[in-house]
């Protein structure tokens, strides 16, 4: 058809362009019925949108089968910084699980028996033992 035909001519990047002026034109120019005219206008502006797509990534895929490397996209940009936040989640959460087993591991070693005793002292053993070391602390003093 011949209408067809015309779109390869226009200019898709001109921001004014759109499927309603070119649906004027073919009611004014080609005697087409203004509904008519809109449904075909529409119709081969979204088949050509369509084609320019598929050519457009074919042509993207072709490039990078030949080695051509093309910069990050913002989306792509965006994933990987969220990626690497994650994986610092993960290190800070494996470092702090390690820090628990650590803690977990040691374990204080009270002699049950010895110096103390084995029985509760309510603290006078304690006491004791404090005025002990600080009699020994003053003497060499």
């Amino acid at each position: 058809m011949l209408i067809y035909l015309l779109w390869p001519f226009i200019d898709f990047s001109n921001q004014h362009f759109s499927a309603v002026k070119f649906a004027v034109n073919l009611h004014k120019y080609h005697e087409i019925t203004l509904n008519h005219a809109y449904a075909q206008a529409v119709a081969q502006f979204r088949s050509l949108r369509a084609e320019h797509q598929v050519a457009t990534t074919t042509a993207a895929l072709e490039a990078e089968a030949y080695g051509a490397t093309f910069p990050l996209t913002e989306i792509e940009r965006n994933f990987l910084k969220e990626q690497k936040e994650l994986d610092g989640w993960q290190r800070k959460a494996e470092l702090d699980a390690g820090a628990i087993v650590a803690r977990k591991r040691w374990k204080a070693i009270i002699e049950r028996e010895g110096r103390v005793g084995s029985e509760w002292s309510r603290g006078q053993d304690y006491v004791r033992l404090g005025r002990k070391v600080s009699g020994l602390l003053m003497r060499r003093a």
